[in-house]
């Protein structure tokens, strides 16, 4: 599987110094940039806080009703079911914004095994434990007068209806047996999901995955939820910890034998998640077959040469043109992140954030990048325009495009009119649509280093292609100068010394057959 080495990430990020535009005297790009990355970046904040709150507002809320109904609204089949269906509803509410984790567990333990970004742990930590804190809040004003006829006390009887206890607040479990079933629940949860969602491993459609997850979490209940209550997830216990602790339960932050116990559900489920997440990738992921998202190959149907570089691809897309299309680019996949861009042309053409309805972008198989296909008029595509690119770099951008697409004029929402790349096989789309966020969290860095290679390949398949060119045109111009008697003796025109050899004096023996295999050297 394909590695990029953390400095080698950065770089790519970051580009060197002559892809920087300031140091190649270009103007810096006019921030747009930054605006669409912050506004993805809130999206994503906002989706874990939104999926954390309603999972909460589920699970707490069945945790109240039974605790308080006396036997009367369910046992705890129910708790286990209501915080299952929670987890399904909260993960179809932010599956397009965040790639839901909604549990600082598996936001640790994937940064740990490296598939998150570290940068990221804490604002989604922090919107987790947001989206928890304000559900309790919510619970507690809702179930004050139950809580109250049940616990007029606020004692440790009703505690158990925002955090959990060792044993659930019935049986003396100790905190070491509390703290192996927290750990061991959260490392079969964490497991299970990477199982679910890693693509080479023949994962459900996207549709039926926060299903799936929340039958999960119901099934880890009911098999290691009697010692430790199972909380699993840090945000699901401190935060209704704390507001139990700020609303009068004075008792709050210990179990129901006076020790200390709000650490447990916070640090037993992190190393839980470390756990289950680093057992997956050392018994299954390292075993899975390489053909997935992250190693897909940028042109799967890109033609190869006599020596295996990439052919340049034969297109008619641009109609032959010499000058660029009369209308800027719409670009909603890979292209519209800078670095993507860097590596293809060495520079960031002007650029600004559009939408456009009645398209969307779905999910291809087997690649990481979109197609871009006909949907409901109320379906809205985000992505950008670049504006003043040359007819060099329409042709790098054409050929860097898969032949499934088409090159198609759209009419964006403001009005304006765009060229954009559809995708025309419609049968081979998937159900879910790209994320743009997912891209870059788990395939940009890599992604960027293929089309540094692709450009090089690029770069040396139209130079070869232009020496061949060039020797055809000599070899006919000098079978047309011996055969033809009519023509004036003159000496052949003579090609450039960078396109071709010389061609030979009346005395020169006769020049060596052309071959494919010179070495020409790729520009830097």
């Amino acid at each position: 599987m394909e590695r990029v080495s953390g400095s080698a990430a950065q770089q790519l990020r970051a580009g060197t110094a002559s892809d920087r535009p300031a140091e190649r005297g270009e103007p810096e790009p006019d921030g747009v940039t930054a605006v669409v990355d912050r506004h993805r970046r809130m999206g994503e904040l906002s989706g874990e806080f939104a999926g954390s709150l309603v999972m909460m507002l589920i699970g707490l809320g069945a945790e109240a009703a039974v605790l308080t109904g006396g036997g009367h609204f369910g046992d705890f089949a129910v708790l286990t079911l209501g915080w299952g269906f929670g987890v399904t509803c909260a993960v179809y509410v932010a599956a397009r914004l965040s790639g839901p984790h909604l549990n600082p567990a598996i936001t640790i333990g994937l940064a740990v095994c490296r598939k998150f970004p570290w940068r990221k742990v804490l604002p989604y930590t922090t919107a987790q434990l947001a989206g928890g804190f304000v559900a309790a809040l919510i619970v507690r004003a809702g179930y004050n007068e139950m809580l109250l006829m049940y616990d007029p006390g606020t004692t440790i009887k009703s505690q158990l209806a925002f955090s959990t206890l060792p044993g659930n607040g019935l049986f003396p479990v100790s905190i070491p047996t509390a703290f192996f079933a927290e750990l061991i629940a959260t490392a079969l949860l964490v497991f299970v999901i990477c199982a679910l969602v890693t693509p080479a491993n023949n994962p459900p459609l996207a549709n039926l995955t926060p299903l799936l997850v929340g039958w999960l979490v119901v099934a880890v209940g009911m098999s290691w939820g009697a010692n430790s209550g199972y909380a699993i997830n840090p945000a699901r216990d401190l935060g209704p910890r704390l507001v139990s602790l700020l609303t009068g339960y004075e008792s709050a932050l210990y179990d129901q034998h006076g020790n200390l116990y709000v650490w447990l559900p916070v640090v037993a489920p992190i190393l839980g998640g470390v756990l289950g997440a680093g057992l997956f990738r050392l018994l299954i992921e390292q075993f899975l077959p390489t053909a997935d998202l992250s190693v897909a190959p940028l042109s799967q149907y890109a033609p190869k040469s006599e020596d295996g570089t990439l052919a340049v691809p034969v297109r008619d897309r641009l109609d032959g043109r010499r000058r660029a299309p009369d209308a800027p680019l719409f670009v909603y996949g890979s292209l519209q992140f800078a670095d993507v861009l860097r590596a293809l042309l060495h520079r960031v053409p002007r650029h600004a954030p559009v939408e456009v309805y009645g398209w969307r972008a779905a999910a291809l198989p087997g690649v990481e990048y979109p197609g871009l296909v006909p949907a409901p008029p109320v379906s809205k595509v985000s992505g950008v325009i670049l504006v003043g690119l040359e007819p060099s770099e329409w042709e790098i951008l054409d050929a860097f495009e898969d032949p499934v697409y088409h090159l198609t004029l759209i009419t964006l929402a403001d009005g304006q009119q765009a060229w954009t790349y559809t995708c025309a096989d419609s049968t081979s789309i998937l159900d879910p649509d790209w994320s743009a966020g997912s891209f870059a969290d788990h395939y940009l860095a890599g992604y960027v280093h293929r089309c540094t290679v692709w450009r090089q390949q690029y770069t040396l398949s139209t130079a070869l292609q232009r020496r061949r060119t060039a020797r055809r045109f000599c070899t006919t111009l000098r079978g047309a100068t011996s055969t033809d008697d009519e023509q004036p003796q003159r000496a052949p025109l003579r090609p450039r010394r960078t396109v071709g050899p010389h061609p030979p004096r009346a005395a020169d023996p006769p020049p060596a057959p052309a071959t494919d295999r010179e070495d020409v050297a790729v520009p830097g």
